[in-house]
């Protein structure tokens, strides 16, 4: 359990992450921010030397695939955050309140 945690919290740096060189940038297109979602997403498995398939025992041949492997799934971890992200920004904009305006 505390595997998927650290897998959790590492999308929700990696998507962090995205969104703050995003908005120092001109517009992006919805493919460059999947390349970089799953690039830094295999950057944060890589540099932490985290491999889900490790932690949970389960054989795989080389430590470096299961790192890219564990990246990817960072990665779309990092998407599933983004939307969470807009959904309850959506949420919590739908209910301010306007200013009432008096006729005449």
């Amino acid at each position: 359990m505390h595997a998927f945690a650290i897998l959790a919290f590492g999308g929700l740096a990696t998507a962090l992450a995205v969104r703050m060189l995003s908005s120092y940038g001109r517009e992006m297109s919805g493919a460059s921010k999947v390349v970089l979602w799953v690039g830094l997403g295999v950057g944060f498995a890589y540099l932490a030397n985290f491999s889900i398939f490790g932690a949970w025992h389960i054989a795989v041949r080389s430590h470096t695939v299961a790192e890219i492997l564990t990246g990817f799934m960072a990665g779309g971890m990092a998407m599933l955050w983004e939307e969470a992200i807009a959904y309850f920004a959506h949420y919590y904009h739908r209910d301010e309140k306007k200013p009432l305006r008096r006729a005449a």
